[in-house]
């Protein structure tokens, strides 16, 4: 294959993301007799907002961009490396729209660790949900559902009708409480095909 050369000479893995909106008829099959495994499933969700106003929750910490601490915390829950966690700031630091960067703390002093994080990016009517993480410890205690709600309340009052997310398909976890919040409407999927391993 072409792609795969390319990739090659450029001493670059070659990964294929196939989604549901635009599948090219028997990609799949094709690159899993090529040895492509598939990995992360995933469901890209909408919400519509109405006119019902959602109410900002005062303990979630809203910025225009991460602190230190905030990129700190994502990379130690994430097991992020030095090269992945400058990768990872480098992506938010090129967000080309208005980004709010959520924190909740463990308690009500600014001294308090973060126990989760989250960030919406604005585009026009809508809003984009993405790198909603609790720390592994403080999980199961309705930490993210707080910190999403307080995100879709700032997006609202900035002017969105609406919010996506994506989610891997296998975090039961997230796809629960992204239903019960009210993302139960999948506009497509998309999963990726990554050669051996």
């Amino acid at each position: 294959m072409r792609a795969e050369a390319a990739y090659q000479r450029a001493g670059l893995p070659c990964i294929f993301r196939l989604t549901s909106l635009a599948a090219a008829e028997g990609l799949d099959e094709i690159l899993s007799l090529r040895g492509y495994r598939k990995l992360d499933k995933t469901s890209v969700r909408i919400m519509t907002l109405g006119s019902a106003p959602h109410l900002h929750d005062d303990t979630v910490e809203i910025a225009e961009a991460p602190s230190a601490e905030w990129l700190a915390s994502y990379a130690l829950w994430q097991g992020q490396d030095a090269s992945r966690r400058a990768a990872h700031g480098a992506i938010l630091a090129a967000i080309p729209h208005r980004a709010a960067f959520a924190a909740a703390r463990a308690a009500a002093h600014p001294g308090a660790p973060y126990v989760a994080l989250g960030i919406a990016v604005l585009q026009g009517d809508w809003a984009c949900l993405m790198d909603v993480i609790t720390a592994p410890d403080m999980r199961r205690r309705g930490l993210s559902r707080r910190l999403t709600l307080a995100l879709i309340a700032h997006a609202q009052a900035a002017g969105a009708g609406g919010v996506y997310l994506q989610v891997v398909k296998s975090n039961q976890p997230a796809l629960a409480l992204y239903n019960a919040i009210g993302f139960d409407r999948e506009i497509y999927r998309y999963s990726y095909r990554v050669r051996g391993q």
